[in-house]
């Protein structure tokens, strides 16, 4: 009867743990790996059939992360176009931008500060600042040479087919501010499937068509980073969007493209998710706030069938999604 009683109370104890938050935690924790590209790496870009990104040196994936010899030293920003790699290259306030396996950009313009390299899929270009001004704009490169495509009221902060977003001005499609943007912070764009929809810094979803804008808001939606990444999995299409909602609530949001614009948490939809467990995810990612998303490939990248993605995380990292787990890049 004694021993009766004792696994009586063992079974009760047992069963409130598994009730219990901090054995959830537990049950989802995942050991930390150390990130062989560390810091705050850049965005992630595509280039030659190539994933590449950069933290003060050039890395490239290629069947696993390598650094990229004979570059610039103090590599902090690149960007694709055609079969061209650009690098940016900061040595206190000096700026300067090469071609990777080329020579250095001329920059004759007097916006002497380049502040960030953007792609619209076949040119780059770059956000430049006068040293000492309040004076902006977007620069093109001809050839070796930088030249003025036009003046902008603040930084560039993204590009998507002929729009351009700024950090403080809304967006130019071309020189033209389209209207009902003014005012807006743009944290990023991009062209998601033939849309172009772009996210500001305080929680709004911007979504550009040939006569304007339409403002997308919720309460439910997170502050926005500017990461964004078209996903496709087995017929799905998903919107990633890098998010902020608290210290434990960051990571990206999966967002259907069906015109409703409704967000979802990572594993909240599997099997039409970017991961196969909602807990796992939290217990990850979601505490690492992410400036850059990108999705290696269609194949399966562990036996939850899902492919790998990348992540660019703002001081912890290149991260990936593989094994069926979010972890830091050995």
């Amino acid at each position: 009867m004694k021993q009766t009683g004792i696994i009586f109370i063992l079974l009760i104890f047992l069963s409130s743990c598994g009730q219990d938050p901090i054995f959830t935690m537990i049950a989802n924790e995942v050991k930390p790996k150390d990130p062989i590209i560390n810091g705050s790496p850049s965005k992630l870009t595509r280039s030659g059939g190539d994933i590449y990104t950069a933290n003060g040196k050039l890395w490239k994936y290629s069947n696993g992360w390598s650094q990229v010899g004979n570059t610039p030293p103090n590599v902090y920003d690149i960007a694709a176009g055609g079969s061209g790699l650009y690098l940016l290259s900061m040595n206190g306030s000096d700026t300067s931008v090469y071609a990777l396996n080329g020579g250095k950009i001329e920059n004759p313009t007097g916006y002497n500060m380049i502040q960030g390299l953007y792609s619209d899929g076949s040119s780059v270009f770059a956000g430049a600042e006068k040293s000492g001004s309040d004076e902006y704009a977007i620069l093109s490169i001809n050839g070796n040479s930088f030249s003025v495509k036009q003046t902008i009221g603040s930084p560039l902060t993204g590009i998507a087919g002929p729009y351009f977003a700024t950090a403080i001005n809304g967006v130019y499609n071309g020189s033209t501010l389209v209207p009902g943007t003014s005012g807006y912070s743009i944290a990023g764009i991009i062209n998601a499937e033939g849309t172009v929809i772009a996210v500001t810094g305080n929680g709004k979803i911007l979504e550009f068509t040939g006569s304007g804008v339409t403002v997308h808001e919720s309460s439910s939606y997170p502050y926005f980073t500017g990461a964004l990444a078209i996903y496709k999995n087995k017929g799905n299409t998903l919107l990633l969007l890098g998010s902020k909602s608290g210290i434990y609530d960051l990571g990206y949001r999966e967002m259907k493209l069906d015109g409703k614009f409704e967000l979802f948490d990572p594993g909240s939809n599997a099997p039409d998710s970017t991961v196969s467990d909602r807990d796992k995810y939290r217990a990850t990612l979601a505490k690492c706030a992410v400036n850059s998303l990108m999705q290696l490939s269609d194949a399966a990248g562990g036996g939850d069938g899902l492919p790998v993605i990348f992540a660019s995380t703002q001081k912890d990292g290149i991260w990936a999604y593989r094994d069926n787990e979010w972890n830091a890049e050995e």
